[in-house]
């Protein structure tokens, strides 16, 4: 199925059109079009997927500054999602889809579009409340307030989270589920964190967001206490942490993760503990 070629070839493309850059559009606009008669010809318009093949055409039309088009295309995409067993699944997963696009896929977004982005994610909020969705689902609308610079946004769901993972956390025993919760905490700290790489995660601009990834690192920490003597994934926790703490200035916790480290791998050799990482020549990231 080549429903998803088109969200990974876009290209970027100014207002004032070149040419060249014009003709991209045109083929950017053509191809969505192919692509939507061939699944049409292969699967039907009845088909469950087919709404993401609308949805596409509608990315290319609005990429290419053809936003008549694009909204044209996008509420086909939407009457057509409603169509379906799951349709309030489906129609929520593509507004948030195309919140996303008009926040960061797209050259041509407007006010308006920033808007009508920030009210979809709005509206997925709602949806996850309604259905008691995973903290995973509440992360992902989280990392795009985050990304849009949305920071009132983006407090108010990060309190949602945390009030989720506080209860899923209390009684979990499978270390699947665990590991899933330290992701989760483990990423929200990061969305306190400046100047990021593999070496140490990164720095925080300031000691209030220093304590608020502190504390969600901790949160991570202590799950981690859970897992098997030695799991790789819990090692793996500590270490970055524990570079964190050390890059940040907080001493006392630097050292008391690294005693951890060394007491769970039998070894004080900082090489064991801390194992280099190869960053990258170009910008110093791993």
């Amino acid at each position: 199925m080549k429903k998803q070629l088109l969200l990974a070839s876009i290209l970027g493309s100014g207002l004032l059109l070149s040419p060249l850059e014009a003709s991209a559009n045109y083929d950017r606009i053509e191809s969505a079009r192919v692509q939507l008669k061939e699944f049409e010809k292969k699967y039907g318009t009845q088909n469950k997927d087919y709404y993401m093949m609308l949805a596409s055409l509608a990315q290319a039309y609005h990429y290419s500054g053809k936003n008549k088009e694009a909204n044209e295309y996008y509420q086909k995409a939407l009457e057509q999602a409603t169509r379906h067993p799951d349709a309030k699944t489906r129609v929520a997963n593509l507004k948030n889809s195309w919140a996303n696009f008009l926040l960061f896929g797209s050259t041509n977004s407007s006010k308006e579009d920033r808007a009508l982005a920030l009210d979809l994610l709005q509206e997925q909020e709602k949806f996850l409340d309604d259905t008691k969705g995973h903290a995973k689902y509440y992360l992902n609308v989280a990392t795009s307030y985050y990304r849009a610079k949305e920071w009132q946004r983006l407090q108010k769901i990060e309190s949602k989270i945390q009030n989720i993972l506080v209860t899923t956390a209390k009684d979990a025993t499978d270390q699947n589920e665990i590991t899933s919760i330290i992701n989760i905490y483990f990423t929200l700290a990061t969305l306190h964190i400046e100047k990021k790489n593999r070496q140490f995660i990164g720095t925080a601009s300031n000691k209030e967001e220093l304590d608020k990834a502190s504390q969600y690192f901790q949160n991570a920490l202590s799950l981690c206490e859970r897992l098997p003597p030695k799991d790789g994934f819990a090692i793996e926790m500590y270490r970055r942490i524990t570079q964190f703490y050390k890059a940040n200035g907080k001493t006392d916790l630097a050292v008391k993760y690294t005693n951890i480290l060394s007491k769970t791998l039998g070894s004080s050799d900082p090489r064991v503990l801390f194992p280099p990482v190869d960053l990258c020549p170009a910008c110093g990231r791993g």
